[in-house]
């Protein structure tokens, strides 16, 4: 089933000034080399914004048309992908690692051959965080442009011992997206890149997405992800830029289910705006139970990450969320350590907000939840709820 998602977010990002002041302010009180925003509605891009320079070091302004790293919203592109072959018959949100990766199962054998898709994408498989740092390290110093190495990552996971019983607490894994990922390449006989290419960019018309760092083929046009560094610190200056033909310019590609693409605002925007669509009832690009499935978390014995918080397919899901001030939202961010970026989803108000930034400092910025905050409070200076002349507070730890 390959059905059109509509033509409402056709339009390219055009400036905003008053949203590239507040963002201006949002990137200097959090020392970021550079930012970009969107607001989307149904109708389109509302305003876009770009401040900042590609590099810290270089002169070149960051526009509109550049590119960003999405980090683990890259997870909520696997689940999409998943849920068109959901639509199809191809995989059920209840297939177990066990039916679809049997001989894998056999090998190692797992204590994850129950688990089903829909708690590898809820994040309830009770599943290891990550691969082991051996494993990554490896990856990246000796990387094999003809083998991602997703199988011995499968294998890694499937061998380990589970933290905890499967469906039962919510238990952030990468290494899930990462089993999910290899599920759908068992079933169909294609790659995770592949299917991501398929079932998400093509019908979307996505041409500006693309995975690893932005700018491998052209380093002097595109952003630069940037590390934070204590010496840099030390010196007045917290980052330093990273080609991205760097070695360690992002995660190894056989991470991609849980997060290497980048996209240009403009897709990004596009990309928000298709499932804004579809939590809002107007999309045909999924079935309507498919796309409810999608988006709600399922009951468990204990079912919150926060108070206020639960973890759908490939979103968090906040009720109420008081940094957009809304009742509900879905909503993810990510970073590689390198970038930054997050996407919000208020139905309720009839719009989708994103942010993205060339670096990373977890150490200024908090949690997850903290920044989701700090970026609603932009979100609504720009909407108009709160002052237009208030400056965000960094409320640095």
């Amino acid at each position: 089933m390959h059905r059109s998602a509509g033509t409402a977010m056709r339009l390219a990002p055009q400036p905003c000034p008053r949203l590239a002041r507040l963002v201006g302010d949002f990137a200097a009180d959090h020392d970021l080399p550079a930012a970009a925003a969107a607001v989307v509605s149904p109708g389109g891009i509302e305003a876009a914004a770009a401040v900042g320079v590609r590099r810290l070091g270089g002169q070149a302004p960051v526009s509109l048309a550049d590119r960003w790293h999405l980090g683990s919203i890259g997870k909520s592109v696997t689940a999409l992908m998943l849920a068109r072959l959901v639509d199809r018959g191809t995989l059920d949100w209840t297939t177990t690692v066990g039916a679809a990766l049997p001989g894998l199962v056999a090998e190692t054998r797992s204590s994850f051959a129950g688990v089903t898709l829909e708690q590898l994408l809820t994040h309830r498989s009770g599943m290891r965080a990550n691969p082991g740092f051996a494993t990554l390290m490896s990856m990246l110093w000796w990387p094999d442009s003809t083998d991602p190495g997703r199988l011995r990552m499968v294998r890694q996971g499937l061998s380990s011992k589970p933290r905890t019983r499967p469906g039962t607490h919510f238990d952030y894994s990468n290494l899930g997206y990462v089993v999910a990922g290899a599920m759908a390449e068992a079933v169909t006989g294609e790659s995770w890149e592949t299917l991501v290419l398929t079932e998400v960019l093509g019908p979307l018309g996505l041409r500006e997405t693309g995975f690893g760092p932005p700018g491998l083929d052209a380093p002097a046009n595109q952003p630069w992800g940037h590390r934070r560094t204590i010496l840099g610190r030390l010196r007045g200056r917290r980052f330093r830029p990273v080609a991205p033909s760097g070695r360690f310019a992002d995660n190894p590609p056989a991470l991609g289910p849980a997060g290497v693409l980048h996209m240009s605002l403009g897709d990004f925007a596009r990309y928000a705006g298709v499932h804004l669509a579809a939590l809002s009832g107007r999309s045909t690009f999924l079935r309507p139970a498919t796309a409810a499935r999608l988006y709600t978390p399922p009951a468990t014995e204990e079912n919150l990450i926060g108070e206020g918080h639960d973890y759908a397919c490939g979103w968090v899901v906040s009720t109420p969320d008081t940094g957009f001030g809304c009742t509900s939202s879905r909503w993810h961010d990510g970073s590689n350590t390198l970038w930054y970026a997050a996407l919000t989803l208020v139905p309720e108000q009839g719009r989708a907000f994103v942010f993205a930034a060339n670096a990373f400092d977890p150490a200024a910025i908090g949690d997850a939840f903290a920044m989701h905050e700090r970026l609603g409070r932009l979100f609504r200076r720009w909407a108009g709820a709160l002052p237009p002349t208030a400056r965000p507070e960094p409320d640095r730890p």
